[in-house]
């Protein structure tokens, strides 16, 4: 009777040394592959397992993002200038079960080492850096970065797809120049910004010319409307001085034809020029009325009133 208990453990172990597995764990970021005899049957993900069967066990692989950065120091662009390149990389082992059925069958040390599957993502990156950059000129590298990185990142998957890896991201960080290069790069864009201050200088003393001109434009204007406007003026007084001037003619025509007329109108003007209305002058016949005023004449004024009727 005390022989079964250690015949049991006994089978119990040759069981579980021969294979099988009891609550085995799959964790959260891990896929696992469920293999009979080395063949694999299927596949599972997070959770706890159990398999008493012959020669079964669990295979997991982790789905984690893996990041590396490649640099290369010294890489000639399609024009031949050297320059540094750092690239960084995102991956991560694909989950499907064809994926992890290739990684454990064809690629068993990249399936569970992340710093295998890490250096030999950088090795091919590294070298895809190259293929890339001498694609590219140094000014269209320096524009567009992002065509250089979706270069890499397209030879990275073709090759990377091999051992079912995803390639989530490849981006430029950084692209480095020769320093005597990057002196002339210097030198010609503070020359640069130099002749755009020229240029908007000039652009300045134009707009400001032109602003004179339009000031100066305005100006003839106006004195041109002031110009019309006094000829208006002068055309009115000329008409009125002509019309004036007619008249005054016609008046003095008259006093030449008549006599009587002219005597009338210098009588007028002598009474204004006397004055006094009160006094009244008896002037002797023939006598000179210009004389009166110094008394000459030998009139005699009178004053009073005329009687009235």
């Amino acid at each position: 009777m005390k022989r079964m208990p250690v015949l049991f453990v006994v089978l119990l172990i040759a069981v579980l040394g021969t294979g099988c597995y009891v609550n085995e764990p799959v964790a959260t970021n891990e896929v696992a592959a469920r293999r009979d005899g080395g063949a694999i049957v299927g596949c599972v993900g997070p959770g706890v397992y159990t398999d008493l069967g012959f020669f079964t066990d669990l295979a997991s692989v982790s789905s984690n993002a893996l990041t590396v950065v490649i640099g290369d120091k010294e890489v000639a662009t399609k024009d031949t200038q050297l320059v540094g390149i750092d690239i960084t990389v995102q991956f991560k082992r694909k989950t499907d079960c064809d994926s992890i059925k290739n990684l454990l069958t064809n690629w068993a040390l990249l399936a569970h080492d992340d710093t295998r599957l890490q250096d030999t993502v950088s090795n091919i990156t590294a070298q895809g850096i190259k293929v890339a950059v001498r694609n590219f000129t140094l000014e269209e590298l320096l524009d567009d970065r992002d065509s250089l990185a979706q270069q890499i990142r397209k030879d990275l998957v073709n090759e990377t797809g091999k051992f079912s890896v995803d390639v989530l991201s490849v981006g430029v960080k950084n692209v480095s120049l020769d320093p005597a290069y990057s002196k002339i790069l210097n030198e010609k864009a503070l020359l640069t910004a130099q002749i755009d201050a020229e240029k908007r200088r000039q652009d300045l003393i134009r707009q400001q010319a032109a602003n004179q001109q339009l000031e100066q434009d305005q100006k003839v204007l106006v004195l041109q409307k002031q110009l019309l406007a006094e000829k208006a003026r002068t055309d009115v007084d000329l008409e009125v001085a002509t019309r004036d001037s007619k008249v005054s003619a016609t008046k003095y025509q008259v006093f030449a034809q008549n006599p009587s007329a002219l005597e009338l109108e210098r009588l007028r003007l002598l009474k204004d020029v006397l004055g006094d209305k009160s006094v009244i002058y008896l002037v002797p016949q023939n006598a000179s009325l210009n004389l009166i005023l110094g008394n000459l004449s030998g009139a005699t004024p009178i004053t009073g009133t005329l009687p009235t009727k």
